[in-house]
């Protein structure tokens, strides 16, 4: 075995398993934004929709530009790629810490159940 067909199935690995993860994670995260919405279902659908596909674009060129920046600010090349990574995942990781905050700070608001 060759180290190019291990490699690959490491890629292999993790693809499967990222994205047995966001499945996982969309489903519920979406039917909670969705729950309790009755007569603008349809608009709260379409904004959810649209802010993962916002998100999805711009969080990831983002990203890429903060590894860029990295890249190029540092001087040793055998170290350009690991630095642009740690930039990179600093970065990812102060945002979710960001996003993890505001989440803890507002408020829950009561859930209403009415018999139909």
């Amino acid at each position: 075995m060759t180290d190019t067909s291990t490699s690959d199935r490491n890629r292999a690995t993790a693809l499967c398993i990222m994205i047995f993860g966001l499945g996982v994670y969309f489903v519920p995260a979406s039917s909670s934004a969705l729950n309790g919405v009755r007569e603008e279902s349809g608009v709260v659908s379409a904004f959810v929709n649209v802010t993962q596909q916002v998100g999805g674009s711009i969080g990831p060129a983002l990203l890429n530009s903060v590894f860029l920046m990295a890249t190029t600010a540092t001087a040793d090349t055998s170290l350009k790629s690991i630095e642009g990574y740690r930039a990179a995942f600093g970065v990812s990781a102060g945002l979710f810490l960001i996003a993890l905050a505001i989440t803890l700070v507002l408020p829950r608001r009561a859930s209403k159940r009415t018999a139909d």
